[in-house]
């Protein structure tokens, strides 16, 4: 019943309430693969990768025969030993093997990320190629007090666990810096998601970062890239972060109301301009984004 409710209240968006449950299921029985692999994936879900990492190594220790369990470690993996991760996903067979090859190939592509001169503040936030959200917290503040509630925690040095339903678009370029900062793609994702997750903690937030970060993923690593096939993979992934926000992913061609304060609206506007090849509406900061698409693409 536990179970069931942690997959539940995943589906409506309440991650850390989630996360919660399921830690303790898996404190409870670390030997139940099922539990392993679900506590892990939203580990990683909520950006953190360190945690999520160490689950899915006990978990392939103890489950080798689980094709699942193999890909998800593989995947974790590539965060941070990108050699044994291709090795573990070169053994993968079944149903996984395409998607399992697919990751080899994205990280045998070694794609190189472009470099901006307005990001490189955020430089002496690394730690290892990893944001470091604690310290990033003393150089940054909100106007909104939900949020400098978060903040504040980090700065005592606490990760906020708990849920919220923000959604503001105020620090695009923080996210965007942290993705070009980032060493590799793998790392773009896990530091944009970290924090954000650590600075807002709003499922429908961390889905609109995961499709940023993957749109600009996907356009820098394939060369003819389209719109169908990112849309199908990015709608079967963001339905376990956040449910609502994947039903606008599957109908993003039919809004044509926005509000550009809100992350959420700016990245499915961003979606249909990609589509259209021209910015949907006169908006800074959707005609930024596409900027940084476009240097992306022309570089």
């Amino acid at each position: 019943m536990e179970y069931n409710l942690s997959y539940t209240l995943i589906k409506l968006g309440k991650l850390f309430e989630a996360l919660e449950i399921l830690k303790r299921l898996y404190e409870k029985n670390p030997d139940d693969p099922m539990v392993a692999n679900e506590y892990g994936l939203l580990l990683k879900t909520l950006g953190l990768y360190e945690e999520a990492l160490e689950v899915f190594e006990d978990a392939y220790r103890r489950h080798k025969e689980e094709e699942i369990l193999k890909y998800n470690y593989g995947t974790i993996l590539l965060h941070f030993e990108k050699e044994k991760a291709i090795s573990i996903l070169s053994e993968i067979s079944g149903e996984l093997k395409d998607r399992a090859e697919f990751m080899i190939s994205l990280a045998e592509k070694d794609v190189v990320i472009p470099s901006y001169e307005e990001f490189e503040w955020l430089k002496d936030y690394f730690f290892e190629g990893t944001i470091d959200v604690v310290a990033l917290s003393e150089e940054i503040d909100s106007e909104d007090e939900d949020v400098k509630r978060r903040i504040e925690k980090l700065r005592e040095g606490e990760f906020p666990f708990y849920d919220t339903t923000l959604d503001f678009s105020e620090m695009l370029e923080v996210i965007l810096g942290i993705m070009f900062e980032s060493p590799d793609i793998f790392k773009m994702e896990e530091n944009a998601v970290k924090f954000v997750s650590a600075f807002y903690g709003s499922s429908v937030m961390i889905a609109s970062t995961i499709v940023l970060t993957r749109t600009f993923q996907y356009f820098l690593a394939e060369e003819e890239p389209t719109m169908e096939e990112l849309l199908r993979e990015l709608v079967a992934e963001i339905q376990d972060v956040n449910w609502k926000f994947s039903l606008r992913l599957a109908r993003f061609r039919h809004a044509d109301r926005f509000d550009f304060n809100r992350l959420s609206d700016l990245v499915i506007a961003f979606l249909q301009s990609i589509e259209q090849g021209t910015p949907v509406s006169d908006d800074e900061r959707l005609k930024y984004l596409l900027e940084k698409l476009t240097s992306q693409k022309e570089g």
